[in-house]
């Protein structure tokens, strides 16, 4: 009895396009998508990079952003300039998805939102993590009721942030 197995190395795409997206309340804009999404810092990586083929990849919870961020770099970038929305990433959006930047012959990635930052092998890579507000004052109060500290006395703290919030680390380092 002979038995025959396929193997499936592609799918329809249904499943992505039949997908639920549930957008946490945390990727909701709360500022200016520039200020927000830094679009004249990617702007200026792009000029200085000289790249002309752009992929802009986002992750699915951010998709919502990517036509107003891909206004904004549109506005500000040479007419020359050609910018591609990825989305659907071959793997999980937190890696930067090669294969489909190399389907439009991308000369550079700007990733979206999270990252495990994994090294890429033939593309330069653009991250831009997004900023996240989040209130300072608020965290040191927490942390000094949760370690039982005096305000008055001192402690050294490591303290660990995600990168959408390490914008304002830098205006806290000492």
């Amino acid at each position: 009895m002979e038995t025959s197995l396929g193997v499936a190395l592609s799918s329809s795409g249904e499943d992505a396009i039949t997908r639920e997206i549930n957008v946490p309340q945390t990727h909701v804009i709360n500022g200016p998508i520039g200020t927000t999404y830094e679009t004249d810092w990617t702007v200026a990586q792009i000029k200085s990079g000289n790249y002309h083929r752009v992929a802009l990849q986002f992750p699915d919870e951010l998709l919502h952003v990517s036509v107003p961020i891909y206004s904004a770099l549109r506005a500000k970038l040479p007419s020359t300039a050609e910018l591609y929305v990825l989305a659907d990433t071959t793997y999980g959006s937190c890696c930067v998805d090669e294969v489909a930047a190399q389907h439009v012959d991308s000369d550079v990635v700007v990733h979206y939102g999270h990252t495990c930052l994994s090294p890429t092998s033939r593309l330069p890579v653009i991250y831009v993590f997004g900023r996240r507000p989040i209130d300072s004052d608020v965290c040191v109060e927490a942390l000094i009721r949760e370690s039982k500290v005096d305000a008055k006395d001192t402690a050294t703290v490591l303290l660990l942030c995600d990168v959408f919030h390490q914008y304002q680390t830098l205006s806290h380092q000492s």
